[in-house]
């Protein structure tokens, strides 16, 4: 008799786009959507942070505990530091199961060089919001 095996159809992952712009006059970095990023572990979803291109740097994202402790790494992700290309775009990938919780995740949003120092613009910060549903 054959074994006759199925294997599940793949869930489509819902990408949500966070645009990361420099306000030239103000000297910062913006992020857009300004409100906190809700994302629902009931359905497959990731973010996308999109940068424009600014000459000279890259943005990277980085989360950090909700007490502000930038050496402390909080993530709902499995990575803690993200490095998008100047232009381009990085994934967060799915957030982890265990992470679903009442307190936003925090994140800031910094331009560095090629050495990874920080360049001269004021930084961004934005929250993530992961539950069990939505």
């Amino acid at each position: 008799m054959p074994v006759i095996i199925s294997t599940p159809q793949p869930r489509k992952v819902k990408t949500i786009e966070v645009t990361i712009t420099l306000d030239r006059r103000a000297n910062r970095l913006k992020i857009s959507p300004q409100d906190a990023v809700r994302l629902s572990l009931d359905e497959p979803q990731e973010i996308k942070w999109r940068s424009e291109a600014i000459e000279g740097g890259s943005v990277v994202i980085s989360f950090y505990t909700a007490s502000g402790n930038r050496a402390s790494h909080d993530s709902p992700f499995n990575a803690h530091y993200l490095r998008c290309p100047p232009g381009g775009a990085c994934l967060s990938g799915l957030p982890l199961k265990n992470k679903a919780r009442k307190e936003p995740y925090k994140y800031t949003v910094r331009l560095v060089d090629q050495a990874r120092k920080q360049i001269a613009v004021g930084e961004a910060a934005g929250e993530i919001f992961v539950a069990l549903s939505k």
